[in-house]
């Protein structure tokens, strides 16, 4: 009888100490799914994330675009929904006005971790990202973003303009 309860906690002890090790940063290395608007064009929504936030930049394609490749110098237009790691719904859309932001890549006018992801992905992609504050906006946060805040992102790839080159002469 003593062995069988002995076995019984050796067991339960087991259990719980697998679970006791350094979790997996992001939910087995993927980012969280969304939950509706799956199609690029139409408000996504995220899942409730929860747990330890990523340390690196994440960027999953949800959609493979065939335009063009964004390149440094181009002005860029995307739709975009901004939510903070452990916050239950987004902070920003730019879906729900149907004013996608402009920028120029390369040029500071985003966040360095946009400014990694989004060079060399195709118009026409949907991609999801999380930044974590070196990359986004650090021990200062922005006024809505706390400090060292851990953002997540869904972005659509709208539209590029490359610019004109000079006339040779």
């Amino acid at each position: 009888m003593r062995f069988a309860i002995l076995l019984v906690l050796s067991v339960l002890l087991s259990v719980a100490l697998a679970g006791c090790g350094d979790p997996d940063p992001v939910l087995g290395g993927k980012l969280p799914p969304l939950v509706s608007g799956t199609e690029f064009g139409r408000e996504p929504k995220l899942s409730p994330v929860v747990g330890t936030p990523p340390k690196v930049l994440l960027t999953q394609v949800l959609r493979q675009g065939s335009g063009p490749k964004i390149r440094s110098g181009d002005t860029v237009e995307v739709n975009y929904i901004e939510q903070v790691w452990g916050e239950p719904s987004a902070l920003e859309s730019t879906f729900e006005d149907g004013s996608p932001l402009r920028f120029t890549a390369g040029s500071g006018e985003v966040i360095s971790g946009w400014e990694q992801a989004l060079v060399g992905v195709r118009v026409g992609t949907r991609l999801e990202m999380s930044v974590p504050p070196e990359f986004a906006y650090g021990s200062s946060g922005d006024g809505r973003v706390k400090p060292y805040s851990v953002l997540l992102y869904v972005i659509d790839v709208v539209r590029l303009q490359t610019p004109q080159k000079a006339p040779a002469g």
